[in-house]
């Protein structure tokens, strides 16, 4: 049974970043155990939450409980329980080899905490995208001040209510509000900035941070292009495309954004993919907001394609959609949909496809579904993306061994697992010099002749 232990505190300022400030100054989060207390706390205290978190998804996105499991909970769990495995073997220093130049000394590298980070997290994974970030920050022995989104409002309030009531705020602190309220968040000199949303908030956070030379990392979206190749298992690409699709009604930043299928199979994948996205829109969320609602029914006006399937709404529901005949400037193909609606862009050549990413370049991520080996890796190798899942959509996200990020427009750095704990840690290098010495290597460099003669040998 964990014991929730509040810290006994100094009196506190009414700075929320300087009582985070003062009390990552007063060492605690260095201690392992601490960290390692925090997470055990943070898992009972989930456990509790669970329904609470349900019924707040089911009112935000009309989430069930078995989508909210799987992508939201699950996840969390599992990188708690890797972090509670892992953290003593990577918090260690860990000691180096140094060259012969160097020799008696020994060289080690510290890992070490930034300090107060903020973490501003979105709306569509309002619990995953809040709380796995905020695991790496905490394993990693940083404060943290969390801004969840008010999109996802019934969610936030959660969180707020979780954390505060296990969680000194000195140590860790939700923030809530509107988008005024992260911009005067961003006004703080904090030691990191994680942000998951939008390119163009995502561009106003780097342009804020980069005033205060702050860090940062950026997980952003963008047009994730998924290839059905004439080479592979049409029914099984079919079935986990639309999953990809269908996942919390297409409001992720990893759903495959627009198709580019093999005129060779179009006509027999279409059938099987319009059985799998009417099989799955049963279960399928809601889109979150009005907002949301009325520019994805701009697409549908605006769009020149042919709706082969769906484009119904039902209050906040919308059907799956097909669009075909789409080209590559048409309106569904300028920005990330972000919703249930997936374009269809015909190819003739395999080589037509390099051409069409080019136009919407660095996807999050890129699926590929086929059986050709050559094929598959002359796309891993020709096409620069954040992640790739090969005969699978969604997938490579949930590993703890795969790193997760962007790449330029869809984002900067990495986490999950390892890659958390090395985003919200900075790599000290320790040297600690012998009683060795080497006199040649001062005025007036007596004897250098010889030495460069050695470590010409050794190095070139």
């Amino acid at each position: 049974m964990i014991q929730f232990i509040k810290i006994k505190l100094k009196e506190k300022s009414d700075n929320i970043i300087e009582n985070l400030k003062e009390f990552f100054n007063s060492g605690n989060t260095l201690d392992i155990d601490f960290r390692i207390h925090q997470l055990k706390i943070l898992k009972s205290a989930l456990i509790e939450y669970e329904e609470k978190i349900y019924k707040a998804l089911y009112l935000d996105l009309h989430k069930s409980r078995e989508e909210t499991f799987l992508t939201e909970l699950f996840v969390v769990f599992k990188e708690i329980k890797f972090f509670l495995k892992n953290l003593k073997k990577l918090s260690k220093p860990k000691r180096v080899r140094i060259g012969l130049e160097n020799q008696t000394g020994k060289s080690y590298i510290y890992p070490e905490p930034y300090g107060v980070a903020l973490i501003i997290s979105p709306w569509n994974y309002p619990v995953n995208l809040s709380l796995v970030p905020l695991i790496g920050a905490i394993a990693a022995g940083n404060c943290v001040v969390l801004k969840p989104s008010e999109y996802s409002e019934n969610v936030s309030l959660i969180l707020k209510e979780m954390i505060s009531k296990y969680f000194p705020e000195n140590f860790t602190k939700v923030v809530t509000g509107d988008a005024e309220v992260s911009k005067k968040l961003l006004e703080n000199d904090f030691d990191y900035i994680f942000f998951t949303g939008s390119q163009n908030v995502g561009k106003h956070v780097m342009k804020k941070a980069s005033e205060k030379l702050i860090p940062v990392t950026l997980e952003l979206g963008g047009k994730n292009p998924t290839i059905v190749d004439s080479n592979c298992d049409l029914k099984l690409a079919a079935k986990r495309i639309a999953w990809g699709k269908t996942l919390n009604a297409g409001q992720t930043c990893i759903s495959p954004d627009y198709l580019l299928i093999d005129h060779k199979i179009k006509e027999k994948f279409l059938p099987l993919l319009k059985t799998y996205l009417k099989e799955y829109s049963n279960n399928m969320a809601h889109i979150i907001n009005e907002k949301h609602i009325e520019r994805l029914s701009n697409l549908l006006d605006n769009t020149e394609g042919k709706i082969l399937f769906g484009g119904k709404f039902n209050g906040k529901k919308l059907e799956p959609t097909i669009v075909d005949n789409v080209f590559i400037d048409d309106v569904l193909m300028k920005d990330e949909i972000f919703g249930p609606i997936l374009p269809i862009i015909t190819f003739n050549e395999k080589n037509e496809i390099f051409e069409i990413i080019s136009k919407n370049p660095y996807p999050l991520s890129l699926y590929v579904f086929s059986n050709d080996k050559l094929f598959i890796k002359k796309i891993i190798s020709r096409i620069q993306a954040g992640g790739i899942t090969i005969n699978d959509t969604i997938t490579h996200f949930v590993p703890e061994t795969l790193p997760f990020g962007g790449i330029k427009s869809s984002g900067i750095g990495s986490y999950h697992g390892k890659y958390s704990f090395d985003t919200f840690s900075h790599y000290k290098p320790v040297f600690i010099k012998g009683k060795f010495e080497l006199n040649v290597k001062y005025p007036p460099y007596k004897g250098i002749g010889k030495i460069k003669k050695l470590l010409t040998r050794r190095y070139t």
